[in-house]
């Protein structure tokens, strides 16, 4: 399996952070699967209550009915994957069958205590994949390393000066190291100071 070290991206950085990175396993939300099937039963339950053809009434329960199938399945594409996100923004998401995937994480990410949507893209796709993370999914910890990853995490800049002391709110800091000279000997080993 590969790590989020060995998935950095290859553009011009000059700098690369060494602060682990965050790694969460997803559950499959039921909170999510409860949503879906109150909203197939509410508009079923509308369309009986309203006059309607008989045919188009049961259009339309088939529509629902497809609708809540795939919503379904959808809710539950990253159940049991593991993602590790950076401070730089990397993301790798590794799912069930072991096949891991690079890429990272878009401006377009909504991030609240409640609910999370991690936007992100695939290195060398142009397609956006959208990870909904509701309270039921992890552990309050491992949302709250998550939240704070996503909101305050950022790309290296390009000039930014080498062994420089990064600084996360909540005590979290880690060190910006110089790039290395290969892919392979990224290193994402510094511990967090709040996590241990």
């Amino acid at each position: 399996m590969r790590t989020i070290s060995r998935c950095r991206a290859h553009g011009d950085h000059d700098a690369v952070k060494t602060v682990a990175p965050v790694r969460v396993m997803l559950r499959r939300s039921r909170g999510c699967d409860a949503f879906v099937v109150a909203g197939a039963v509410v508009t079923i339950a509308l369309l009986f209550a309203v006059s309607l053809p008989s045919w188009a009434r049961w259009a339309g329960v088939a529509w629902c009915c497809g609708a809540a199938a795939w919503a379904w399945k959808s809710s539950g594409r990253y159940a049991g994957s593991l993602i590790q996100l950076g401070t730089d923004r990397r993301i790798s998401v590794t799912d069930v069958a072991g096949r891991t995937r690079c890429g990272h994480v878009l401006d377009a990410t909504y991030v609240t205590g409640w609910f999370t949507a991690v936007i992100w893209c695939e290195d060398g796709r142009r397609i956006a994949h959208t990870i909904a993370v509701l309270p039921d999914a992890m552990d309050a910890e491992e949302r709250r390393r998550l939240r704070v990853y996503l909101r305050y995490g950022r790309e290296p800049a390009s000039g930014e000066p080498p062994e420089s002391e990064v600084a996360l709110p909540g005590g979290i800091s880690g060190v910006v190291a110089a790039s290395p000279r290969s892919q392979a000997e990224a290193s994402t080993s510094t511990p967090l100071s709040t996590f241990g």
